[in-house]
């Protein structure tokens, strides 16, 4: 029987590594880089581990 909803395997575990830190840039002004890394998304293991970067930015007039 196939597996449903487009599912690669039988999901088992998938963790996911994070690290942020949040800069003062001047009064009111932050800047905050994120990073990610997931080990077997999905909990699937044939999907390759995957790796996100971003940042969340926050200025504030009052």
């Amino acid at each position: 029987m196939p597996l449903m909803n487009g599912s690669y395997g039988i999901q088992n575990y998938g963790e996911v590594l994070e690290a942020n830190y949040r800069i003062h840039v001047m009064r009111g002004v932050t800047f905050a880089p994120d990073f990610q890394y997931y080990f077997r998304p999905g909990g699937q293991s044939a999907l390759h581990n995957a790796a996100m970067l971003g940042f969340k930015s926050h200025i504030q007039f009052f």
